[in-house]
């Protein structure tokens, strides 16, 4: 607060204090002193909150605007790429992650955002090296994926754009999971390590550091969407999702054509250029919520 609020505050206290015939104690002007700092504490959260509330709510919507456009929200790409016959999120997720690295990464270098490494969460079965939560919750929600062709994310943007054939029972499982989960976790707490976060958040390797593992990282995500477009053409993959009896080259050559560059009335968008998009939204994220 305003030095002249502690100033006025203390001087009530005093003048409290002495119509009750004593000094005002050093105890006594720290908690009004305290109580002053959380008032404005509290204020400066609600502005701050407002504001990331807003930035929330426009980041998500480029996300299911920029999910829509690659076509990552249609039930069968979801579960194709589960299934390892369709790479389209392969190649929106391998970029948003190489963009997200990058911006990390500069945010840091430039004294912006301090950099804060998530932890690995312990599952207190002591076989998955610190890394239990990760590896079952990973394996959970990729069968989730398979089995009904969206997951918690894109569930959203297939909401938005009615994409799920059985929509209604994919939310009531979420939900139920949800449940099940809330109610079994006050049990497994009792196992010990059970969701203790492992000491050693930072996976960089110590002799190669955090700046050359980011940009080496990069790199190599950079280099596997490459493989796979050159393998498997996006627009093909798309044309086999939009037009399945048109899929042939001169099809894929004028869709390529119409989705370049991100024109927001067009049919599909390279997924590449989706996933950068996506890893740009970490900058307001990082910027004004301390995180995504």
């Amino acid at each position: 607060p305003p030095p002249s609020w502690t100033t006025t505050t203390t001087r009530t206290t005093t003048t409290s204090a002495r119509a009750e015939g004593r000094a005002a104690t050093e105890e006594e002007e720290e908690v009004v002193v305290v109580a002053l700092l959380r008032a404005a504490r509290r204020e400066g959260t609600d502005e701050g909150g407002a504001m990331e509330n807003l930035v929330a709510l426009l980041s998500g919507g480029l996300f299911g605007f920029a999910l829509d456009k690659a076509k990552t929200n249609v039930p069968w790409v979801v579960s194709a790429q589960m299934g390892m016959t369709n790479f389209t999120m392969m190649r929106m997720f391998l970029a948003a992650s190489a963009t997200s690295t990058a911006v990390v990464l500069l945010l840091d270098r430039l004294g912006l955002v301090a950099r804060k490494p998530k932890a690995g969460l312990k599952l207190g079965l002591g076989i998955f090296g610190g890394y239990g939560a990760n590896f079952v919750g990973g394996a959970l929600l990729g069968m989730g994926m398979y089995l009904t062709g969206s997951c918690p994310g894109t569930i959203w943007a297939q909401i938005g754009a009615n994409t799920v054939p059985h929509l209604g029972s994919v939310v009531a499982g979420g939900v139920v999971g949800t449940l099940i989960f809330g109610y079994t976790e006050r049990f497994m707490r009792a196992r010990k390590g059970f969701h203790e976060a492992t000491t050693d958040s930072d996976a960089s390797p110590r002799w190669l550091g955090y700046p050359a593992s980011a940009l080496l990282l990069t790199g190599a995500m950079v280099g596997a969407i490459a493989g796979f477009n050159h393998f498997f053409p996006w627009q093909q993959e798309h044309l086999a999702v939009l037009a399945p009896s048109t899929a042939a080259p001169e099809a894929a050559a004028q869709l390529a054509k119409d989705a370049f560059p991100l024109d927001p009335a067009a049919t599909t968008w390279d997924p590449a250029l989706s996933g950068l998009l996506l890893g740009l939204l970490q900058v307001p994220a990082h910027l004004t919520c301390n995180g995504p």
